[in-house]
């Protein structure tokens, strides 16, 4: 990881992951609202909740499907917990 912050071709390279499917965009974009609306407790940033999500929902007009809403939760967990396995 230090060698890719310092530019390292070979360790930038390493860090490359498979190519983004165009089918999960807007999964995408709607994770990136939830994630910047997130709550921040004494731990650190907090999980995705049901209301959380609900909200966003809400607001900006989502209608999100069951599955949606699973992908949704599953991005949460890899983005705060990157390196665990289930």
């Amino acid at each position: 990881m230090a060698a890719a912050a310092k530019g390292n071709a070979t360790a930038l390279a390493a860090l490359e992951g498979p190519p983004f499917p165009d089918a999960l965009g807007g999964v995408w974009d709607i994770f990136q609202r939830l994630d910047a609306m997130r709550a921040v407790g004494f731990n650190g940033p907090e999980r995705f909740t049901p209301t959380h999500i609900a909200d966003g929902a809400r607001l900006f007009g989502w209608t999100l499907e069951p599955h949606e809403v699973e992908a949704l939760v599953a991005l949460d967990l890899v983005t705060l917990y990157p390196g665990d396995e289930e």
